[in-house]
């Protein structure tokens, strides 16, 4: 920035939206044709169904109706639309995923069939024949499929639980929109070095469309913006090693220090689902802050105390995450897993019986570090901000934002993704606790239990054995809450024995690919532990060409580079006046901007004539302009 400007370039990318994306059915190892709906032949539509990916496991599978006449199909894609995103409890929605000839059914929600993807036709099967792979009605070779029914989660929550890993908010259409794009394109804007003009305009056809975008920026953008503050927090502050508790306790104070306890600090952290406060409007005004100012910094200090657990916890492995990034994880102490490995290893052999021919000697350790990170993943941290929660019975509105629990603070987590806390007893309301005859403690135990007959009611002592040396140990926590309905014990991980970790290693399944994280600390309790996808006998490895592929290393670069300018748009419309665009103009365009000014405007045509855009090294359209004489404005 010091040296002379010598060249001048425009590029221009230019981005197409995948929506409406469907994709051809082929077999296990064949190659996915995918198109966009409106694309297709009606000869080759039939014949494409829309796809789901889980965001977490990687699993990925076509979706489609199930129709009385045997046939899985999507005549009518608005339709589809329309009963997805209804999150009924009841719907014919079913999830196809090709497999082996060896495959078996695997639970009640779960089935094979042989499926002919030119009549688009399955047959349910209770095992695999070679000798009927044929349609009976075309002739075509058909494929060995798995067919799962979408269940949604508990709690009449609206979203659709992962068929292949249980995963809570993970679940996903295939497919792209304008606005997610574009907002995606803001954050790199704003993160990256080689910018130096973080402003942006933003052209939509209509009042609408413009109104929703900016909207939907701030909203969209505002985790990138504290995933740059928390990597900057943990750099300046030290926190590499620190733990749980210790970074907890102390971010909020790093932050108000390095912006102030003022306007700086307020918009840069306050949640967009706070920012219709009026202390929010007087920060934005410069203004001093009110009576509830002390009230409004308290408020944004809890929020992001909350947006840490979820981060370290419940959210880490969605999106672009500090841990997929490979920026930061949390790790547990090395000789204390090993520890707490050969005491549970003694302890099933003697009072179990389970020798070395049930569970071989080197995956004891891989169970105890699965054991404790799924309660990490599942958000099951020893935290005040979950006494009320907990102490009601796991009352899903003790974790909400609105005037039942005058907690205004809060995400609605209830509607988002619920913490799951392992318990002794069953949850009395659905969603709200786990215990060891939930699907994913089981299926902990099974995978490593190589000899059938142990199965069952060993699983839970099994795993009692775990949870008491982890208890005994300090990872894990043992809480009694004397709930109305009925007392119960809560098992939750300790936040003095979780240590933030900046060194992160990924991990690959050597079977079905799927990718997993951990602190390079615990990679030797990781490295060859078993692939938690259904039926994947793989192993996990680290330090190959895959398991470098897996990281987000451009998010990383951002997350780790000095703190950017949090997005701030703006509406720029017709339903200004003059004057509130004239001062919405002035505001963007200077250059000694005050905190939460505009640096992103979300316009339709009223900003195309003869206005001066100064600097502005960055203009992005939305859908292409009308006229010819418009886009070269």
């Amino acid at each position: 920035r010091q040296r002379q400007v010598c060249i001048r370039e425009r590029v221009q990318l230019w981005s197409k939206e995948l929506r409406r994306i469907q994709a051809s059915v082929v077999p296990k190892h064949g190659k996915v044709a995918y198109a966009n709906a409106i694309e297709l032949s009606k000869k080759n539509i039939d014949n494409y169904l829309p796809v789901i990916n889980c965001r977490d496991c990687g699993g990925t599978a076509w979706i489609g109706f199930a129709q009385e006449d045997g046939r899985i199909a999507v005549p009518d894609l608005k339709a589809f639309y329309n009963e997805y995103f209804a999150y009924r409890p009841s719907n014919d929605l079913v999830v196809l995923q090709p497999c082996d000839v060896d495959a078996t059914p695997d639970g009640a929600n779960n089935a094979i069939e042989w499926f002919c993807n030119r009549c688009m036709k399955g047959q349910t099967v209770a095992s695999f024949d070679p000798g009927e792979c044929n349609c009976p009605e075309c002739g075509t070779q058909r494929i060995p499929m798995t067919v799962h029914a979408l269940e949604l989660v508990a709690g009449g929550r609206k979203h659709y639980r992962c068929p292949f890993c249980a995963g809570e908010q993970s679940l996903a259409i295939v497919g792209l929109r304008a606005t997610g794009q574009i907002g995606v394109m803001l954050t790199q804007l704003s993160g990256d070095g080689f910018n130096d003009d973080d402003k942006c305009i933003v052209f939509s056809d209509s009042v609408q469309d413009a109104s929703y975008r900016a909207s939907a920026f701030n909203s969209r953008t505002w985790r990138f913006a504290l995933r740059n503050s928390a990597m900057d927090y943990v750099r300046s502050e030290h926190k590499n090693g620190a733990t749980l508790a210790e970074y907890l306790n102390s971010q909020n104070e790093f932050y108000r220090g390095r912006y102030g306890d003022g306007s700086e600090y307020i918009v840069r952290f306050i949640a967009p689902n706070m920012t219709w406060m009026r202390e929010y409007e007087l920060a934005l005004a410069g203004e001093p802050g009110g009576t509830g100012r002390a009230r409004l910094l308290d408020w944004i200090g809890k929020r992001l105390r909350l947006e840490s657990l979820l981060e370290f916890g419940l959210r880490s492995r969605v999106g672009r995450t500090l841990e997929k990034s490979g920026c930061a994880t949390l790790s547990f102490d090395e000789q204390k897993l090993d520890a707490v490995a050969r005491n549970v290893e003694e302890r099933c052999q003697n009072e179990l019986g389970i020798d070395s021919a049930a569970i071989r000697h080197a995956d004891w350790i891989h169970i105890v570090a699965e054991f404790l990170d799924l309660l990490r993943s599942n958000g099951a941290f020893y935290d005040i901000t979950y006494d009320r929660y907990l102490a009601n019975d796991g009352n899903k509105y003790m974790l909400a934002n609105g005037p039942s629990t005058k907690v205004w603070w809060m995400p609605n987590l209830y509607a988002e993704g619920l913490p799951q806390f392992l318990s002794d007893r069953p949850a009395m309301r659905r969603g709200s606790f786990d215990t060891f005859d939930s699907k994913s403690y089981r299926a902990l135990a099974d995978r490593y239990c190589s000899d059938s007959a142990f199965l069952g009611e060993i699983e839970r002592d099994l795993l009692t054995v775990v949870r008491d040396e982890c208890v005994h140990a300090g990872f894990v926590n043992q809480q009694q809450y004397p709930s109305r309905m009925q007392p119960r014990t809560v098992y939750e991980l300790s936040e003095t024995e979780c240590r933030v970790s900046a060194d992160v290693s990924q991990l690959v399944c050597d079977t079905c690919g799927r990718g997993y994280s951990c602190a390079t600390q615990n990679l030797e309790a990781w490295q060859g532990a078993r692939c938690v996808t259904s039926r994947c006998a793989g192993r996990l490895t680290a330090n190959t060409d895959e398991t470098s592929a897996l990281e987000l290393s451009y998010y990383g670069k951002l997350y780790l580079a000095e703190p950017a300018p949090r997005i701030h748009a703006a509406e720029h419309t017709g339903l200004l006046t003059g004057k509130e665009r004239t001062a919405l103009e002035q505001q963007f365009k200077s250059s000694g901007r005050k905190p939460g000014a505009a640096n992103v405007l979300a316009c339709t045509p009223t900003l195309e004539m003869g206005i001066d855009i100064g600097d502005l090294s960055t203009v992005i359209l939305s859908s292409i302009p009308p006229a010819q004489a418009q886009y070269i404005q």
